[in-house]
C-alpha cells in the first residue's frame, strides 16, 4: 500500500516495519495519559528529525553547506550530544567522553 500511495500524494509517507513498532512499544510506559482534546492514544511512533553533521576524521565534523536532515526511529538513536565545540573556522568536535562511546 505504501508504494501505491507514494505517487498519489504530496504528504511525506514513511514505511514502518512491525518490528520497529514493537521495539518502540516495548520502551513505552504501561499507562500513558491521553492528551487533552483527544479521545485516546492509538499509537505512538518515536521518530525524530536529525540535522546531520559530516565526519572528516576522528571526532572532526562539519556542517554541510546544504542542510542535511534525516528521520530516525527511536531505536536507532544512540545518544544525544551537547552542541559541538568549534575547533577551526569550519570544523567542530563533540565531547571527547561521548566520542569514545560511539562506534563510527
Amino acid at each position: 500500500m505504501h508504494d501505491a500511495l507514494l505517487p498519489l500524494t504530496k504528504v511525506k509517507l514513511f514505511y514502518v516495519e512491525e518490528e520497529q513498532i514493537s521495539t518502540v512499544n516495548a520502551r513505552l510506559p504501561e499507562k500513558l495519559h491521553t492528551i487533552k482534546g483527544t479521545l485516546s492514544i492509538h499509537q505512538v511512533i518515536g521518530a525524530v528529525e536529525v540535522k546531520v553533521m559530516h565526519n572528516i576524521g576522528r571526532n572532526r565534523f562539519y556542517w554541510p553547506l546544504v542542510e542535511d536532515k534525516i528521520w530516525y526511529t527511536a531505536d536507532k538513536i544512540v545518544t544525544l550530544i551537547c552542541p559541538p565545540q568549534q575547533v577551526t573556522s569550519r570544523h567542530v568536535q563533540i565531547n571527547q567522553a561521548v566520542c569514545e562511546k560511539l562506534d563510527y
